[in-house]
This record gives C-alpha cells, sequence and structure tokens, in this order.
C-alpha cells in the first residue's frame, strides 16, 4: 500500500495519472502485465466507498478486468474527497486481499486531512506501508520549468505558445 501525500494542487492527481499511463503503456507491451485500475474516490461517499473498487470495474471497465484472473493496481485518487468523510481502510474494508495477497494499490490524499494516527487508516492488515510526500514547487524552480517548456514549444515550431 503506499500513500502519496501533499498539499492542495501539488500535482498528487497528475501523478496518479502518470503512473496509470506507464503501466498502460508496460501492459500494451506485455498482456501479463498488471492492469492499473484508475477510481475517482470523490464520486463516493463514506456509505458507499466499500464499494468503489466493484463499481468502478463493473462502470468504467465494463467487466474486461476479472480481479480473480487478472493482477490488478487500483490507484485511488482523492481519499480525502470522499463525501462525508472517510476514516476507513479501504485496503480491507473492501477485502482487496480476497484477490491476491500481494494486491498493490496506491491512495492520493491531501496532507490537510490527515490526523493523528491516520497511518491505520491505509495499512493494510498484511504487507507494508508506504508513504511519499510531494512538495510544492519554489520559485525557482516554476520559472525553470516554464523556460524549459517553452524551449521545448519552440523546438516543436509552437513558440506562439512560450512562457517566456
Amino acid at each position: 500500500m503506499i500513500l502519496v501525500k501533499g498539499e492542495s494542487g501539488t500535482g498528487k492527481s497528475l501523478a496518479l495519472h502518470y503512473l496509470e499511463q506507464q503501466l498502460l503503456d508496460k501492459r500494451r507491451n506485455k498482456q501479463s502485465s498488471p492492469m492499473p485500475i484508475h477510481i475517482n474516490l470523490k464520486k463516493f461517499s463514506k456509505h458507499n466507498v466499500k464499494d468503489s473498487f466493484e463499481k468502478t470495474l463493473k462502470d468504467k471497465y465494463f467487466g474486461e478486468c476479472d480481479p480473480n484472473n487478472s493482477r490488478l493496481i487500483p490507484l485511488m485518487d482523492g481519499y480525502d474527497e470522499i463525501a462525508g468523510g472517510c476514516q476507513k481502510n479501504l485496503y480491507n474494508i473492501q477485502q482487496l486481499d480476497r484477490y491476491s495477497n500481494d494486491t498493490r494499490i496506491t491512495i492520493t490524499c491531501r496532507t490537510q486531512y490527515l490526523t493523528s494516527g491516520y497511518q491505520q487508516e491505509f495499512k493494510p492488515a498484511e504487507g507494508e506501508f508506504k508513504e511519499f510526500e510531494i512538495q510544492q514547487f519554489n520559485e525557482n524552480q516554476i520559472r525553470r520549468y516554464l523556460i524549459n517548456y517553452s524551449n521545448e514549444l519552440e523546438k516543436a515550431g509552437r513558440e506562439n505558445y512560450s512562457f517566456v
């Protein structure tokens, strides 16, 4: 279980989408690679979040991914955006271990939402818990990024879109 935390606007969702794309590219090249399942937690409330994995499989993936026969990687975005708040361990309440002892899950959450002892809301009964914090860019990093981005736009012949 991996928790990606950070302040609002630091790029947690973007990082999760990037991870999803990397995993999809890997799966396209090798069909036996795990399938990422992106779950937008803000679509759920504290009353139905326990069904978010199954509902997303059914609604978004139309049953093409059978968790009993495929290795899946749930990517759960926005733990802090679950309507009504959620102080529950998503891994345990969804019983993700019934599919595999090795189901790897990544959840994003704003640091402001986390309270003392929050790790228990994420640590699976069995297995590891790791957390990473995405930091805000400082002014210098933003400037460097925009210069690099503008240079890439110019190389692509799109100098009208330059930020510098």
